[in-house]
């Protein structure tokens, strides 16, 4: 029987939380957080497995796009030549 045909438990995963509350097994949603992996050289430090990897992701990709703003703000403006009046 599919989980989608019962009346009691909607495709939701309530049908596996249960079964696994049921019978003691505690089970995640997702991936392992990276507790199989070791990590050397920049993957230490960014990577998708671990919160500490993803969050500094997200630090490097605000830092790069905050100096580009900067970068085209702050950047000396061409000098257009002076027009000689006829």
């Amino acid at each position: 029987m599919n989980c989608c045909s019962s009346f009691l438990y909607p495709c939701s995963g309530v049908l596996l939380a249960t079964a696994s509350a049921w019978f003691g097994q505690a089970t995640m949603a997702g991936h392992d957080s990276g507790s199989q992996h070791q990590f050397t050289g920049f993957q230490k430090y960014f990577n998708s497995y671990t919160i500490t990897g993803r969050r500094n992701y997200v630090i490097a990709t605000y830092t790069s796009i905050a100096m580009l703003i900067l970068y085209f703000k702050l950047r000396p403006k061409k000098q257009t030549p002076a027009v000689a009046n006829k």
